[in-house]
């Protein structure tokens, strides 16, 4: 085996960017900015990770943490890892480091459309809580909300 047969899950760098934007934009109508990424990386709170297979960033996640909350801000995986789990690992390693840290209750917005994300999302313990109207642009579209709480002790 060499060290691009496993998967790693660890900190996003300013030398990953090129690629987080080559899968931004193969993933997104509307997608983040290089810049958008950099101060993604500084923001006090933010937890920002790749899941890499050796040098070969293959995903990304960002969070934004305030007391005991997280935003699931952005996730994506390139198109050519997709069908793997990678997403699903990703955020489940990502949310116990963050429970580990006190993060208790976690939130996202989704496109209504994005099924895919949506069942995901829902697998890994996510629930819907309601709509936010026309929240997307590129297309205009609603937000579905959802959240995870960590049950108490």
């Amino acid at each position: 085996m060499t060290e691009t047969d496993f998967l790693m899950f660890r900190p996003m760098f300013p030398g990953d960017l090129p690629r987080v934007l080559e899968i931004e934009e193969a993933s997104f109508s509307d997608p983040w900015s290089e810049a958008g990424f950099a101060d993604a990386m500084k923001a006090p709170g933010a937890m920002c990770t790749v899941a890499a297979r050796g040098e070969k960033i293959e995903g990304y996640a960002i969070f934004y943490t305030v007391m005991d909350e997280a935003q699931l801000l952005n996730v994506a995986i390139a198109p050519e890892a997709r069908g793997q789990k990678i997403g699903e690992r990703m955020l489940v390693i990502a949310m116990q480091k963050l429970e580990m840290r006190g993060i208790r209750h976690f939130y996202l917005e989704v496109r209504e459309s994005n099924e895919a994300a949506r069942a995901l999302y829902t697998k890994i313990g996510f629930g819907e809580d309601g709509i936010r109207r026309d929240f997307y642009e590129k297309p205009r579209e609603d937000a579905v909300l959802m959240s995870f709480h960590v049950a108490e002790d």
